[in-house]
């Protein structure tokens, strides 16, 4: 099972292009006669008598279209297609104001031997009833190519190259251009369109995995060998490495023929590339970086036989840094040619000792970030505390059951005890449900075996983590987003006699991943509530309050920053922030004291930090990514009254899927247009949730929102829409096309938003059995199942509901052959 899950982890790394090619089909654009092989038909011609005709060419697939034109004279081929209206290929527009989707596009091009000057023009223009503007061109000299060569010329996006809600129509154009002096002969054959997605050139072995061997797809010089599979879990991602030994220099590179797909690097752009490197423990380093002792990573361009250097990245490792990975990358000077024929990697080292290589990467300027293009991460908590596990027993007070008991009753009838569970047997006397299970801090609205499937654990137990972890990866994710409520909250519980289970779960999540093999990871959600809510008893000033938010952050890259597990953005710590803009006395984290946090951070401990708001972020902001949390509206609650729940009378009209549908996608198109408002560098990270039930915690003991009848609302139950609640967030998230897909969440019972496996009476029974009944799969394993089917799309991975299965049974197996581990109910 566990070598199955590594699989589809190395095929999604090892492959960036074949996994995002499958993600990039929905987005294509049908053009009419794409290829030729129907003539000329569906494009509209403009050039001279005989100047465009379909003729045969060598390498051409069913014919092609041959443009010859005469001394200063001009040919032309358009296609154009409608946007916006039901049915069109782009069937919807962006709102007034809002940016748009970029589109490209791209044709396969080769030179006649009997011309060598003119040009060929690529142009994507926007028509609206004000005029046109072009959104996207690409340009050949076709003096730069060679006769009989085809390459594919793209029209890549400009800046600001991007849908209006005012476009009617897009218009697609081929143009043959001659010159003063001579007559221009083109062939143009497979032209492509699409909505703009940034992809990685096809590394191959990007990830190290296939052993070394002559004539592979990295050639190497000086001592250069692959990590051996069996050792220990110490590589970046997979099971391999390079490693570069020896006294003297050594190296490997790897090259590349350019233009012979579309979308990939196109002429006129910079290539860049990236990846990950560690110093080895018998590296002779010095205290401090020593001249001439450096990893180098270079880009160069080549055509028949001469390279020219286009970039070179150099890191200058101490002895400080041995042991640790370090993400290295270049963004090249120069941009491509069309006369540039290879590209060329190419990463050195020129110590004595040894240095890992992983994880190489290779694209164009702005789409190299040291993991995947697409990410799909999920909401982790560590919160839960069970007398089961040896640490949460007697002398803990008040951690005994942490979150798994609520009896603290909600402000809307502070007598009412119909919401309060209790799972502690030795106190309660309704300690069990009406199916033997402890009756958790869970609703028990939609049955009373909603309950996880591993019973009522602790966040701190290894092998609850390993599951999960397990479990996670079968499903396609690539990180957990720990919600983390800082280091200073940590010290003052500790101060104060318990133990702080946030701090404790989080690192024994993130030594488990360390310890395994793959590519998952763990970003945090750092909460910066804790002290602008008066959490921190020593804080009473803005000022202190703000710099406990830096202390919090200054701990974890310090402390955590030469993890493996952690999650890594451009070689920068991933921190999503949940309520970025949180005040206290109308004041919070202003964008200035956010940019002054990540300064101090950097000057104190070399660490820079990827920010991710919840809330969007202001102008000439701290923040590279959103993603907008947001997964409650009193228009689909089942119950917009508190009134409604206590007497379980079902609010009326009934919730529709449209007003979850019209919700969701307003917060994912914010999360889209703040994103689209530059054009490179900032993260759009969607979020999508199952659903939502915060009555097993009576609400949290809070108001929260405001019913129908003006009084609070306090709890709030989401509508399950028939079971199309997960189904309809996620449609509104993969049509915004995000970076990256944010679930929320794992494990958050309380809130009954898990996509994490639940109970059920005859699992065991049937897993032993060896098949299970429909009803059980559903119950036990639908969200996780949903999640997996969304994952396997948006990242274009092949993924079995049986590795998920298995790794759910995996653990249920370690816990019944253990005598010593601790067994929930």
């Amino acid at each position: 099972m566990l070598q199955s899950l590594f699989n589809a982890r190395v095929r999604r790394a090892g492959q960036p292009w074949l996994a995002l090619l499958g993600a990039l089909l929905p987005w294509e654009l049908p053009l009419p006669n794409s290829g030729f092989d129907l003539g000329l038909s569906g494009w509209t011609v403009t050039a001279p008598a005989g100047a465009a005709a379909h003729s045969p060419a060598p390498g051409a697939n069913a014919g092609s279209a041959r443009l010859r034109v005469a001394e200063g004279a001009t040919a032309r081929l358009e296609a154009e297609m409608e946007v916006g209206a039901a049915g069109d290929p782009i069937d919807w527009a962006p709102q007034l104001g809002e940016p748009g989707e970029r589109p490209r596009f791209g044709a396969r091009l080769m030179r006649s031997s009997s011309t060598n000057s003119g040009s060929f023009i690529l142009e994507v223009r926007a028509v609206s009833s004000g005029g046109e503007r072009v959104l996207a061109r690409g340009e050949a000299s076709l003096r730069t190519l060679s006769p009989g060569r085809w390459v594919w010329v793209d029209a890549a996006p400009l800046d600001g190259g991007r849908l209006r809600a005012t476009d009617e129509s897009l218009r697609f154009s081929l143009t043959a251009q001659s010159v003063a002096g001579g007559a221009t002969e083109l062939f143009v054959d497979e032209c492509r369109a699409a909505l703009h997605e940034d992809a990685l050139m096809p590394l191959q072995d990007g990830d190290f995995e296939t052993p070394l061997v002559a004539g592979g797809p990295w050639e190497t010089w000086g001592v250069t060998l692959w990590s051996d599979p069996l050792a220990a879990a110490d590589d970046y991602t997979g099971q391999r490495h390079a490693i570069l030994q020896g006294r003297a220099a050594a190296g490997l590179h790897q090259e590349l023929t350019l233009y012979q797909a579309p979308f990939q690097l196109a002429s006129g752009q910079h290539a860049e590339a990236g990846l990950w490197v560690r110093a080895g423990a018998d590296a002779a380093l010095g205290a401090r970086p020593v001249r001439g002792q450096h990893v180098e990573l270079k880009l160069l361009a080549g055509a028949g036989g001469r390279w020219q250097e286009l970039g070179v990245a150099r890191w200058s490792p101490a002895a400080s840094d041995r042991g640790a990975w370090r993400y290295v990358e270049v963004s090249a000077k120069r941009p491509l040619q069309l006369s540039h024929e290879l590209l060329r990697i190419e990463v050195e080292k020129t110590f004595s000792g040894s240095l890992s290589v992983d994880s190489a990467s290779l694209g164009a300027r702005g789409t190299v970030h040291g993991h995947p293009p697409r990410l799909v991460g999920c909401n982790y908590v560590g919160r839960y505390a069970s007398v089961a596990w040896e640490e949460a027993g007697p002398g803990t007070p008040g951690l005994q059951w942490r979150n798994w008991r609520w009896t603290a009753g909600t402000p809307c009838d502070p007598g009412w005890e119909g919401l309060n569970h209790d799972p502690d047997c030795d106190v309660s006397p309704d300690c069990r449900r009406s199916n033997g299970r402890r009756d958790a801090a869970v609703s028990e609205l939609s049955g009373a075996s909603r309950l996880p499937l591993a019973g009522t654990y602790d966040s701190r137990d290894p092998a609850i983590v390993r599951y999960h972890v397990r479990t996670a990866m079968a499903i396609g994710l690539d990180h957990f987003i720990f919600d983390h409520l800082g280091h200073t909250l940590a010290e003052q519980t500790r101060a104060s006699g318990m133990q702080a289970l946030n701090e404790d779960s989080f690192e024994v999540l993130l030594d488990e991943v360390d310890a395994m093999d793959g590519g998952f990871r763990v970003a945090i959600m750092y909460e910066p509530k804790i002290h602008f809510q008066g959490w921190i008893t020593s804080e009473r000033t803005l000022a202190e309050r703000r710099a406990g938010v830096t202390r919090d952050l200054i701990h974890y890259a310090s402390t955590y920053g030469r993890r493996r597990g952690v999650l890594r953005h451009d070689g920068r710590l991933v921190v999503y922030v949940f309520r970025n803009s949180l005040e206290w006395g109308g004041e919070g984290m202003s964008p200035a004291a956010w940019r002054s946090a990540l300064e101090k951070v950097e000057r104190s401990t070399g660490e820079r930090l990827f920010l991710i708001a919840d809330n969007q972020p202001g102008e000439d902001s701290a923040f590279g990514g959103l993603s907008r949390w947001s997964l409650v509206s009193r228009d689909y609650l089942r119950f917009r009254t508190f009134g409604d729940l206590r007497h379980m009378t079902p609010s009326w009209p009934e919730p529709s899927v449209g007003l979850l549908e019209a919700h969701a996608r307003g917060v994912a198109s914010s999360v889209r247009a703040w994103a689209w408002s530059e054009d490179e560098g900032r993260v759009a990270a969607t979020v999508v949730w199952p659903g939502f039930d915060d009555s097993g915690v009576a609400g949290w003991g809070g108001m929260n929102l405001t019913g129908e009848d003006g009084l609070p609302l306090c709890v709030r139950v989401a509508d399950e829409l028939e079971g199309a609640f997960f189904a309809t967030t996620q449609a509104a998230a993969l049509d915004c096309r995000p970076d990256w897909i944010q679930i929320a969440t794992w494990n958050d019972w309380n809130e009954l938003t898990q996509i994490e496996p639940a109970w059920h009476p005859q699992l065991e029974e049937e897993l032993r059995a060896g098949a299970l009944s429909p009803e059980v799969l559903q119950h036990c394993f639908g969200r996780a199942l949903e999640a997996q089917a969304m994952a396997a799309e948006f990242l274009g991975l092949e993924l079995s509901q049986d590795e998920l299965i298995d790794a759910a049974h995996a653990y249920l197996l370690e816990v019944a052959e253990d005598p010593a581990a601790p067994s929930y109910d």
